[in-house]
């Protein structure tokens, strides 16, 4: 993952969808965060969401009262967590900062990076010094143990929502919790001052777990100046997903899933970055085959706005496996084919999707974790998508009790294609995209409080249509717990 940015290959791949017109300035205030969170809430919760929560309700049909629930176990906790810096440290949840219902746990992390391409350019790069600290704190009221016990059993392969629970017992449901956290970073650059930036962080996530139905919401806000790996430079952006959840069990082995979202995404004004909107809405019906194997059924409806452009729309019928064997073998894995209509009088296409999620517990000391996907996204240059294919693969090894050396590699490529009539003739309609991330590590995990990490990180993106660029960065990070 690139240090300076969480606009990586996978992150970008697995999750950007983007937004109407946005003017971000060089920095956002807390009111202007919290309007824009409360406008996507408003938004996810009308036009066609409505419609798919009506669905929804014939999709889950009647409660099934005196059933029983599905038979799948808990899995055992594991025996070591994975590596990774701003993970806080559960054990010290439980402290004497406290406000209401919340405890309170605050954290800061600082770090130096040296960049040799800053702005990612295929000529004349230029290199910095970056000083970067984050104060921030996570406020946790409800089951504040459920955390704790998610991690070691999930290692944050899977997502703490609904979905990941319902197909287990209820007794090994986390109880009513939320989680609110949240960080300002502050970046400072040596030599090139204009990239200062003052970044904003924040998830809100809740669960409610009732007698046979779990619902969720989780509320993310991202406004970091970061380098958009697509464009080949930087450039603020905003995203904002909203997810509303909920996973009901019908019988003892049968369960239903529906997950309504809204994900935006938007770029300072004048970049010349394409800003859109995904509206999406995603229902299961899965059935437990074995204690282990859990199978499902689904059906993927979305639609695109996007800023001065034709919209889309979208379907995927998709089949799913999930595989658990306790904490060491996790698998999620999904296939679908995907319909896609564009609004721009290109013809409409069919494409295969999937996504893939492996984690293997080889032993107490070290793991392995896999993740694949294929999937089409609006691309930041108006009148095209592309289509992304990809696969990571990361190590982790446990050595001298508090130290962790680990290494992770990303490999994807994109294929584009125009969306709009007026776009055939020109380069970008042939355009192929061939990405390449190395980085390796070494964490040492000094005290209960203190986490510290040496890195380096090699990335790369290479096209016949255009030069492409490398960049290497190399830095350490430390971050206190209190």
């Amino acid at each position: 993952m690139n240090e300076l940015s969480n606009n990586s290959a996978v992150c970008r791949a697995g999750c950007l969808v983007t937004a109407e017109n946005a003017v971000i300035p060089q920095c956002m205030p807390c009111p202007r965060l919290l309007k824009s969170l409360a406008d996507s809430l408003s938004a996810t919760c009308s036009r066609p969401i409505v419609m798919g929560v009506l669905g929804s309700v014939t999709l889950l049909g009647q409660p099934a009262f005196g059933q029983d629930p599905i038979i799948a176990p808990a899995p055992p906790a594991a025996a070591n967590q994975p590596s990774a810096a701003l993970d806080f440290q559960p054990e010290t949840l439980l402290n004497d900062f406290r406000l209401g219902p919340f405890d309170i746990q605050p954290r800061i992390t600082t770090g130096v990076t040296y960049d040799d391409n800053i702005l990612i350019s295929s000529q004349n790069p230029e290199s910095d010094l970056i000083w970067s600290v984050q104060p921030a704190f996570l406020a946790v009221a409800g089951d504040r143990l459920a955390i704790e016990e998610y991690q070691q059993t999930y290692h944050n392969v899977v997502s703490f929502s609904p979905d990941t629970f319902i197909i287990t017992e209820p007794e090994a449901w986390p109880g009513k919790t939320l989680m609110v956290d949240y960080g300002p970073k502050f970046n400072w650059f040596t030599e090139y001052t204009a990239n200062d930036s003052i970044d904003e962080f924040l998830t809100v996530n809740a669960l409610w777990p009732t007698r046979n139905m779990i619902l969720g919401v989780r509320q993310d806000y991202v406004l970091e100046n970061t380098t958009i790996i697509e464009a080949g430079r930087r450039s603020w952006e905003q995203r904002i997903p909203t997810d509303l959840m909920a996973g009901y069990q019908l019988s003892e082995r049968t369960t239903a899933e529906v997950n309504l979202n809204r994900t935006s995404v938007s770029y300072e004004q004048g970049s010349g970055l394409a800003d859109y909107t995904d509206w999406n809405w995603n229902n299961w019906f899965n059935y437990q085959y074995s204690p282990r194997l859990n199978l499902g059924l689904g059906a993927n409806l979305g639609a695109l706005d996007l800023t001065s452009q034709p919209g889309q729309t979208y379907e995927t019928p998709e089949v799913r496996a999930r595989y658990r064997y306790g904490a060491r073998v996790i698998l999620d894995t999904s296939f679908g084919i995907q319909l896609r209509q564009y609004g721009g009088g290109v013809p409409s296409t069919t494409e295969p999707v999937f996504s893939l999620v492996a984690h293997y517990e080889a032993s107490e000391n070290s793991s392995f974790h896999l993740a694949a996907f294929r999937r089409e996204l609006p691309s930041v240059s108006s009148g095209y998508d592309y289509i992304s294919t990809g696969v990571s693969l990361s190590f982790q090894q446990q050595f001298l009790d508090r130290y962790f050396a680990s290494l992770e590699m990303t490999y994807y490529y994109s294929d584009y294609l125009t969306t709009s009539s007026d776009m055939l003739p020109t380069q970008q309609a042939d355009r192929v995209d061939n990405f390449i991330e190395v980085r390796p590590a070494i964490e040492a995990r000094f005290s209960h409080h203190l986490v510290g990490s040496l890195f380096y990180l090699f990335r790369t993106d290479r096209s016949a249509q255009w030069p492409g660029w490398t960049d290497n960065q190399v830095g350490t990070r430390f971050t206190w717990t209190f």
